[in-house]
């Protein structure tokens, strides 16, 4: 069986935006519309992940995130 890997383009700056949009909480659980869409692409089955960011990327965001992932598909 195949598997369906998803590539997230998540190296902006942010310039236009003014900050990290990738990271910035949208929810009152303080949930980012990354994770939201980690939520989605998993819930359909995606158990591979790949992310382009760049080296301004929190690292315990990343950490964050492959927590979530984790969690969500073991």
């Amino acid at each position: 069986m195949n598997k369906i890997s998803l590539l997230i383009l998540a190296g902006g700056l942010g310039s236009r935006y003014q900050g990290q949009k990738q990271i910035d909480s949208i929810s009152k659980q303080k949930e980012s519309l990354m994770e939201f869409a980690l939520y989605d692409a998993v819930k359909s089955g995606i158990q591979k992940f790949v992310f382009i960011i760049n080296n301004q990327f929190p690292e315990e965001y990343k950490n964050h995130l492959i927590d979530i992932l984790k969690k969500k598909t073991c």
